[in-house]
């Protein structure tokens, strides 16, 4: 659940940055963002990958991920990722610097 443009004016001074667990604008709200300066921190949190247009591609090679219950069966390419950072960032007037990546290692079960 994300917070509200109210929520976060409490605490503006020290909200300059806005982590999501995608690379999409996410439930970021761009209006706000823009208007405070905030910049989004954008993640590969998963091996499945949601891209601008609403599809889905897996970061594993042969891709083996299950969405929802649904074969994620594209493999992503930087093109891939690239192009949805570019159009992320096309709605934003604050720079993108950064883009992290999972802090928790998983193993797949063979």
């Amino acid at each position: 659940m994300a917070c509200t443009s109210d929520q976060l004016d409490v605490v503006q001074e020290l909200n300059n940055f806005n982590f999501q667990y995608t690379i999409t604008n996410g439930n970021l709200d761009a209006d706000y963002a823009n208007e405070n300066n905030v910049e989004l921190v954008p993640m590969l949190s998963q091996s499945t990958v949601e891209l601008s247009d609403g599809s889905l591609c897996c970061m594993r090679d042969p891709p083996t991920d299950v969405h929802n219950g649904v074969p994620v069966s594209t493999l992503c390419t930087a093109e891939m990722i690239a192009d949805t950072l570019a159009n992320t960032q096309s709605s934003l007037t604050t720079p993108m610097q950064y883009l992290m990546g999972p802090n928790e290692s998983y193993v797949v079960p063979k």
